[in-house]
């Protein structure tokens, strides 16, 4: 109540014309900024090979995740949420994402929830996702599957009632902490690996139940044929990823200078051995 959450507090200092979107815009899903991109593959190719033969091993998906992580602790915006036509910076960063427990076509899938402080190294950040991937791989039950089997438990006819509830008391800020610690609605990022898939990006939807304000799709690698400056046809090789936006968190000029230290560490992922000192805070 009161604008009081265990999982964010209220941005006060922003300029009257954002503080009104929310309310001209009041669901994120008529809110979503589509937008795709390419992740060059050169440096994270160079990376990954030294780190082969130091006997560590890492893919695109390490890389990017950390790459992640560390531009929304320096990018403050990108971790805010709307609720009830009020602005919100998280506490955390909230990773989120699903995990098959096998490739076969009929295999169960849960979704695992990670909070980072956003200083972490790269090594931290992979240690802590591929800690949590095995448990799910050893059958472990998540808390996310804990809250769905709760839920699920209730008479048929109460389930709708149990969201509609869940939902009132998300707006009104009196949502139990762990509820909120095991939704992955309630995240600064989602993020699917369809290359794991073979499959190309998608665009997936936001919910307008919760606050994730981000949904991060990586498609599998290609080959890009561009023209230089110089007026020459190059090839390169690229990871294709769509990244669908709650436009209400941050504007156009904020989100391209994100995308653009996104790919800077993307291109140099030494850069994520340094632990950031700070994160950056968002405004009071």
């Amino acid at each position: 109540m009161l604008g009081k959450r265990p999982d964010g507090r209220r941005v006060l200092g922003v300029e009257p014309f954002d503080r009104v979107i929310p309310y001209v815009m009041d669901k994120r899903s008529g809110a979503q900024n589509m937008f795709h991109g390419s992740l060059p593959c050169e440096g994270m190719d160079a990376y990954i090979a030294k780190k082969k033969q130091e006997g560590i091993e890492l893919n695109y998906m390490n890389l990017i995740l950390a790459a992640s992580i560390r531009t929304i602790a320096e990018r403050p915006k990108l971790n805010r949420f709307i609720i009830n036509g009020q602005i919100y910076a998280r506490h955390k960063i909230w990773l989120s994402f699903t995990i098959k427990r096998t490739l076969r076509g009929d295999a169960t899938e849960t979704t695992v929830k990670i909070p980072f402080e956003g200083t972490e190294t790269l090594q931290q950040i992979g240690d802590t996702i591929d800690a949590e991937i095995q448990k799910v791989l050893r059958g472990e039950v998540t808390e996310t599957d804990q809250v769905a089997k709760f839920l699920m438990s209730a008479p048929r006819l109460l389930i709708r009632t149990l969201i509609e509830t869940l939902r009132f008391m998300d707006r009104h800020n009196c949502m139990p902490k762990a509820v909120l610690d095991a939704s992955p609605w309630h995240s600064s990022l989602f993020f699917t690996n369809l290359k794991s898939l073979g499959l190309d990006y998608i665009y997936h939807h936001l919910t307008d139940f919760g606050t994730n304000g981000m949904f991060f799709a990586m498609g599998k690698e290609k080959m890009k044929v561009y023209c230089t400056q110089q007026g020459e046809i190059q090839a390169k090789k690229v990871v294709p990823f769509s990244l669908v936006m709650d436009e209400r968190i941050c504007d156009g000029l904020y989100f391209a200078r994100a995308i653009r230290l996104l790919t800077k560490y993307v291109k140099n992922p030494e850069l994520l051995e340094i632990p950031l000192e700070k994160k950056t805070e968002d405004v009071k």
